[in-house]
């Protein structure tokens, strides 16, 4: 492996996105569903870490359909973290990136839900997602810990980038 345009930047960016999201979720997991901070952090952690893992496996997988011109500008500010401003492209994308990690941090929550609490039959592996149970309180409570946690990370993104 060749780690000359090893991306360092984005690699130290993401484990301190990751920091972030993990200790604001983890506290609001704590004080609004009284959960043990221990409990809490690992919820946190493991809805965190899901949602960057499929993140990053969806990001990759994208890559092969992007024009060549996105592709550039793209592979320029992961390798040389330069970047030529705040754009609608930028703005668009971190809209696309909040939805589509919400989404999987609900995923992730049922999986959790599934496979830590509740004891599955040997016999049979059912796993249903439904909007319905995206509509109960611990729900809310993830997705208001999601809005949160990026409003922070976007704050954080803005100072690195000196456009705040």
């Amino acid at each position: 492996m060749d780690f000359s345009i090893l991306p360092l930047k984005i690699i130290t960016f993401q484990a301190l996105i990751l920091l972030v999201a993990i200790a604001t979720e983890a506290s609001i997991f704590k004080f609004q569903l009284k959960l043990p901070h221990k409990t809490a952090v690992e919820y946190a952690t493991f809805i965190n870490l899901f949602s960057a893992c499929m993140g990053w496996g969806i990001f990759l997988s994208l890559l092969s359909v992007l024009p060549e011109v996105l592709l550039d500008r793209l592979m320029i500010y992961i390798i040389l973290g330069y970047n030529s401003g705040l754009s609608w492209m930028q703005s668009l994308a971190f809209l696309l990136f909040f939805l589509i990690s919400l989404l999987l941090k609900l995923i992730g929550i049922q999986l959790l839900e599934f496979f830590w609490y509740k004891k599955p039959a040997k016999d049979s592996f059912k796993f249903n997602l439904h909007m319905e149970s995206f509509k109960d309180r611990q729900s809310n409570i993830a997705i208001l810990a999601h809005i949160i946690s990026h409003v922070l990370i976007v704050l954080i993104w803005l100072i690195q980038t000196n456009e705040l």
